[in-house]
């Protein structure tokens, strides 16, 4: 069974801040994972970096290696969970340059073992 879950809904970045979501997920309750797929929808004027996390609390760590989605094109970063685990995880989003126009959405879609 898979599940989706919207991280970044329209996100419009205007700075070269590390964004974060308003909520992490959940993931491992009620179901057993294996891997997490992001799906990047990049209609930032910019390049942005993907970069899976884990939290536990208010504790913020990296998971794996960002990814670099090119600007206004689409993409996907995927997180095998038998090498890095959290009980919340999701993807911090970052530029290097400013965007000027655009959004970023990213959509995450679980698989179960």
């Amino acid at each position: 069974m898979k599940q989706v879950q919207v991280v970044f809904d329209g996100l419009a970045i205007r700075d070269t801040a590390i964004h974060y979501p308003d909520e992490t997920v959940d993931w491992v309750n009620g179901f057993v994972i294996d891997k997490l797929t992001f799906g990047v929808i990049n209609e930032l004027n910019q390049d942005v970096s993907i970069q899976p996390i884990g939290r536990v609390g208010a504790a913020k760590a990296n998971l794996g290696s960002a990814s670099t989605i090119s600007a206004n094109s689409e993409g996907i970063v995927n997180l095998n969970l038998q090498n890095y685990w959290a009980p919340y995880i999701s993807v911090s989003a970052k530029c290097t340059v400013s965007p000027t126009s655009g959004k970023l959405t990213v959509y995450c879609v679980s698989r179960e073992k």
